[in-house]
């Protein structure tokens, strides 16, 4: 009996460690943005994910009381419990920044799940660098992404479009431990298109996982619309 209960001990804490018992992350948030034409915008509030309720929700604070949920297909943003906006956004909530972290596929993105294929490596320093190229079904609309990684945390990554032009650039900095996992405190990312570049800065501060309390936070009633 005293060698099962060991076993069990052993296989939970492996669990533990791995993340799968990562459910939950809420922390507060700032996003500074910049257009192409240098209009300048601030955000501030909290965000608050639980992968079991499958729900992402933004509570900005400030400029305006808004609330914006994202779920698996759609963005909806509310003010005042009434609906402003909605519009489609598939994979957006698989990869954002805290989906990524609770399921532990944060150092590489989430590419050795998804539909990209690890194409080169290389270092140039500290720094790992990996390829990965879009398989055959997505190559029409995405183009290749590279990675670059600082003591196997994600420090960059690159995106192209099916062209090879450079559309986006992610930097992953200031991390911080939290509860033993390690999270980036503040994002960089530089968006290019032919109007220009959008430059958005997010911060966090006050990163709780695992938090069971104010659980009516942790959802919004978007079912029925």
């Amino acid at each position: 009996m005293n060698k099962l209960f060991l076993i069990i001990v052993l296989i939970f804490a492996g669990l533990m460690a791995s993340g799968q018992y990562l459910n939950r992350i809420e922390t507060d948030f700032s996003l500074k943005e910049k257009d192409v034409f240098s209009n300048k915008k601030l955000s501030i509030g909290k965000v608050y994910y639980d992968k079991t309720i499958g729900q992402l929700i933004f509570r900005v604070s400030f400029p305006t009381d808004e609330i914006i949920c994202v779920t698996d297909s759609m963005i909806y943003r509310f003010r005042n419990d009434s609906l402003l906006s909605s519009s489609k956004a598939y994979g957006m909530l698989n990869f954002s920044i805290f989906s990524l972290f609770l399921n532990g596929n944060l150092s590489d993105y989430g590419l050795k799940q998804s539909p990209f294929e690890l194409a080169d490596v290389s270092k140039d320093g500290n720094m790992v660098i990996s390829t990965w190229s879009p398989q055959e079904r997505i190559e029409k609309r995405s183009g290749k992404m590279m990675l670059s990684q600082i003591d196997k945390k994600i420090f960059g990554l690159v995106s192209f479009n099916p062209s090879g032009e450079v559309i986006s650039k992610q930097f992953f900095e200031d991390y911080q431990e939290i509860d033993g996992y390690s999270f980036p405190m503040k994002i960089v990312q530089y968006l290019y298109s032919e109007k220009g570049e959008e430059v958005k800065v997010s911060t966090y501060r006050n990163v709780r996982i695992n938090n069971y309390s104010n659980e009516a936070l942790y959802h919004y009633p978007v079912s029925n619309l």
